[in-house]
């Protein structure tokens, strides 16, 4: 047997040291403090990883890196051009973005649906085929970053100018491109500067090849490539000169290559690319 009694609100209102007039703490500055004093260390890891490179990448942005100023390393400042001719470009809002947007939309619910539909099947299964579903996701999973490890297994010094490889034979020494005729004798400058710095970072050993490797890889003088028809051969088409960057211009030039053959309207200008130019 129990017995209970209740006590107006009142009245208990009248015995909280509030109400009977007695003191109320407060709370010291430094205690207020204490939880951002924790959290300090962990924002300040955060900014440096994910705050710091957006600002390289937005101040990259407003300047104009081609060939010429990655050798030269003096970008040039372009303020938001950029910004403009990209935002300005009918591709951005007719192909670019609803390709973006509609694979987002996508991905997003593929992602849910897959993930829901792999929770249904964790939990029908027993302690046995769940252990061995759940590793094998796993693996799926940690297999990408497993591969980049072992497969781009590589450091760039941009600000001295070389990179180091894995390669069967050891460690790959690479530096940049000299502007010098075709047939002139290497002259192993940069390799020789790059060569300390590089032992300085990594535990490099001995050179494998008595001389460093050099291949001849022509360029045009204004660094465009030469892209249209033959003033002077019927039914031929010239597409080459692309400094160094052929596997990456390679889709853009096809196509307008291909647009030009056909009589389309071409998407680019391609009057700086004409043969002409050179007389």
């Amino acid at each position: 047997m129990t017995s209970t009694i209740q006590v107006p609100t009142a009245a208990r209102e009248a015995e909280s040291p509030r109400a009977a007039g007695g003191p109320v703490q407060r709370r010291s500055p430094i205690t207020r403090l204490r939880p951002w004093l924790l959290l300090a260390p962990a924002l300040a890891v955060l900014a440096v990883l994910l705050f710091w490179p957006l600002v390289r990448v937005f101040l990259f942005s407003l300047q104009d890196y081609g060939l010429r100023e990655i050798v030269s390393g003096e970008p040039n400042w372009i303020g938001i051009d950029n910004y403009l001719e990209v935002f300005t470009d009918p591709t951005l809002w007719t192909v670019v973005l609803p390709n973006t947007v509609g694979f987002a939309v996508l991905a997003v619910a593929a992602t849910v649906a897959l993930g829901t539909a792999v929770a249904v099947l964790m939990a029908s299964l027993g302690p046995f085929w769940r252990t061995i579903v759940g590793s094998a996701i796993m693996i799926a999973w940690a297999m990408p970053a497993v591969t980049g490890t072992y497969v781009w297994v590589w450091i760039f010094d941009a600000d001295r100018g070389y990179l180091l490889t894995a390669m069967q034979r050891g460690i790959r020494l690479a530096t940049g491109a000299e502007f010098a005729h075709r047939d002139a004798p290497p002259t192993p400058v940069q390799v020789e500067r790059a060569l300390p710095r590089a032992h300085r970072l990594f535990p490099l050993g001995e050179p494998v090849d008595t001389k460093p490797w050099m291949g001849a890889r022509p360029c045009l003088p204004d660094m465009l490539p030469v892209i249209g028809k033959a003033p002077r051969h019927s039914g031929l088409w010239f597409d080459f000169g692309h400094q160094h960057h052929g596997l990456t211009l390679g889709p853009a030039t096809g196509r307008l290559l291909a647009e030009m053959m056909t009589g389309e309207t071409p998407f680019a200008d391609v009057r700086p690319f004409a043969v002409e130019r050179f007389g």
